[in-house]
């Protein structure tokens, strides 16, 4: 007990205990830098593959109205165009094709 007295009185444990606050301190802060850098990155990430799904389905929406794979298709790729966040870009081409085929329905009848 007299060694730890000792130990206060002097100021050495008061100078061990700030050492080690300081750099488990310095440790968190770290691990919370790269932690925040791996979530940013991710979301990056995330984004970045969402843009891609979407404009991948833009391309396919555009093979099926231009190769006219019929209105089932055509209305299943935009509404999955559509979940994707797809915007009003395609849906004015669809209104034209879906106005077409009722045409020559129309026609044929």
């Amino acid at each position: 007990m007299d060694k730890f007295l000792d130990l206060i009185a002097d100021g050495t444990l008061l100078t061990l205990l700030t050492t080690v606050l300081t750099s488990t301190a310095g440790i968190l802060g770290t691990i919370y830098a790269i932690k925040k850098l791996n979530t940013t990155h991710n979301d990056n990430l995330s984004s970045q593959m969402a843009e891609i799904a979407l404009n991948s389905k833009r391309i396919e929406l555009n093979q099926v109205i231009d190769h006219d794979y019929g209105v089932e298709v055509v209305s299943l790729v935009y509404s999955q165009y559509k979940m994707l966040g797809g915007n009003s870009y395609m849906t004015e081409k669809v209104k034209k094709y879906f106005e077409d085929k009722t045409e020559e329905w129309e026609e044929h009848a």
